[in-house]
């Protein structure tokens, strides 16, 4: 899978996002300002990307998740393909992402 994404808070670019090799991502914390930056490090395995964008997904445990999945077209809780969707969005704050093949198309 191949997978770069751009993180933005607001109209700034924040973060990209990149795999280098299976399981393994590197992040180019462009702002670290701990408001707008939400990766810790500038090296994730896929399980702490994942742990990461959690955060920007529903809640696991919600009666209607299977409904919410169904919505956009998965079958499993996966908080990168959700973030794909949804562009991580949130009304708490102007964070959200841009998958390759949104900055592709422009």
């Amino acid at each position: 899978m191949q997978l770069f994404f751009e993180a933005f808070w607001g109209t700034e670019l924040v973060s990209r996002v990149w795999i280098v090799q299976k399981g393994r991502y590197k992040v180019d914390r462009i702002s670290k300002s701990p408001i707008k930056q939400i990766f810790a490090r500038e090296n994730l395995t896929e399980a702490e990307l994942c742990d990461v964008l959690k955060d920007r997904c529903w809640d696991e445990d919600r009666p209607d998740l299977p409904r919410i999945l169904e919505v956009f077209g998965l079958t499993e809780f996966n908080p990168i393909e959700l973030v794909k969707r949804t562009h991580g969005k949130s009304c708490n704050d102007p964070l959200h992402f841009r998958f390759a093949d949104e900055i592709e198309s422009e």
